[in-house]
């Protein structure tokens, strides 16, 4: 086997499995903001709701984009690397850029659900009670 033949040979498997994860990603992404989107509000005692109720399609949205990108770009990758029609830069660039995608979408996460959670002024809609972290 060639250096050639076993560079695509792996970066298909790789490829493969970027697939696999991102799949199961946006099934529990997906589970995920449907329960977000059915939480009971997030009420202060005074009966006034704080933020706004997630709509399904906006929490669906926020939280498959990143895992559907991710599997076209492996389908994407798998093809070319298949027929061959990919060099080693190509999986080196789109790597990177779907690493610092993967990055941004945790830190979005992670700040809008665990770190701002009881912050009224922040960017991301409070967290229900009913799924609040802590």
């Amino acid at each position: 086997m060639t250096s050639t033949t076993s560079f695509y040979c792996h970066a298909t498997s790789i490829e493969a499995s970027a697939m696999v994860l991102a799949i199961v990603t946006l099934g529990l992404a997906s589970a995920y903001g449907v329960q977000l989107s059915k939480a009971p509000l997030n009420v202060r005692p005074n009966g006034e709701i704080r933020g706004f109720h997630w709509s399904t399609a906006w929490a669906v949205f926020l939280y498959g984009t990143t895992p559907v990108a991710t599997i076209f770009a492996a389908s994407a990758g798998i093809l070319l690397y298949h027929f061959r029609k990919a060099t080693p830069l190509y999986g080196v660039i789109v790597s990177a850029i779907f690493l610092l995608g993967w990055i941004i979408t945790v830190s979005l996460w992670s700040n809008c659900h665990y770190w701002n959670r009881d912050v009224e002024s922040s960017d991301c809609a409070p967290l229900p009670h009913s799924i609040s972290i802590g």
